[in-house]
């Protein structure tokens, strides 16, 4: 299947839940609407500006409590919520914490060739010692490292970004969230995918994909991912990760 239609289809899926959803929370609405007030309860509405009211939606209805109710306008972008004026407080944080503009981010990548066979008086390349100390708290296999290539990109919350690393990797992946919890910034790339540049002398050059999966990452922090599937036995490639906000 072709990689970019898949992507495709896969965002189509998700925008097609979301319509699903605000439906019938639309058609729902009145009815919740029309009861009256508990003792001690509030409604309170939230203007959402810049997500989706579906994904406020289901950030938010698990904190609503048991005596509460929640509904959503998708048309008004406004989510409505009944409950006690704590919880209110609790979910008024939560909302502003989510809705916020689109942001920048930037996203280092670094490839690592890893073998068992160790040189020598080898000396740790600088720009990898990092890497290496992660890996060797992981497993002490690997003995060489060579630095492959590395890139930076800066990429936009919501948006798609591809980028070369190295002569021979194509790295992309989807910004899809970006956002502070309780003081952790927490950036999530969805549809992550790592290809290599494969030449055939029968075909006409192309990618072969290595790695797919989404990542969720600590702002500023190292993540490594590790892959053996275009290389042998004795050797692995390593993707080392950092992710920061501007």
């Amino acid at each position: 299947m072709n990689r970019t239609a898949a992507v495709g289809r896969r965002r189509a899926a998700r925008l097609a839940v979301r319509a699903l959803l605000a439906l019938g929370l639309w058609l729902l609405a009145p009815a919740v609407r029309s009861e009256p007030e508990a003792p001690g309860l509030e409604t309170r509405v939230f203007q959402i500006h810049f997500k989706e009211v579906s994904d406020i939606f289901l950030l938010i209805e698990d904190q609503v409590g048991e005596t509460g109710a929640i509904w959503m306008q998708p048309k008004l972008k406004t989510i409505s919520v009944t409950d006690t004026p704590e919880n209110l407080d609790r979910i008024a944080r939560l909302i502003a914490e989510y809705d916020l503009p689109p942001r920048n981010i930037e996203v280092t990548f670094r490839l690592i060739l890893a073998s068992t066979r160790a040189t020598e008086g080898q000396v740790e390349p600088p720009r990898v010692r990092d890497i290496i100390r992660k890996i060797d708290e992981v497993t002490t296999r690997w003995g060489n490292y060579r630095l492959l290539g590395s890139a930076t990109v800066i990429g936009t919350e919501g948006e798609r970004s591809e980028l070369m690393v190295g002569e021979e990797y194509r790295i992309g992946f989807w910004i899809e969230y970006a956002g502070e919890r309780q003081g952790v910034v927490t950036v999530r790339l969805a549809d992550f995918s790592l290809e290599r540049l494969q030449e055939d002398p029968e075909k006409k050059p192309g990618f072969v994909p290595l790695l797919t999966t989404s990542l969720n990452l600590k702002r500023d922090q190292l993540y490594i991912l590790g892959t053996s599937k275009s290389e042998s036995h004795d050797r692995a490639l390593f993707v080392a990760i950092s992710a920061s906000t501007l």
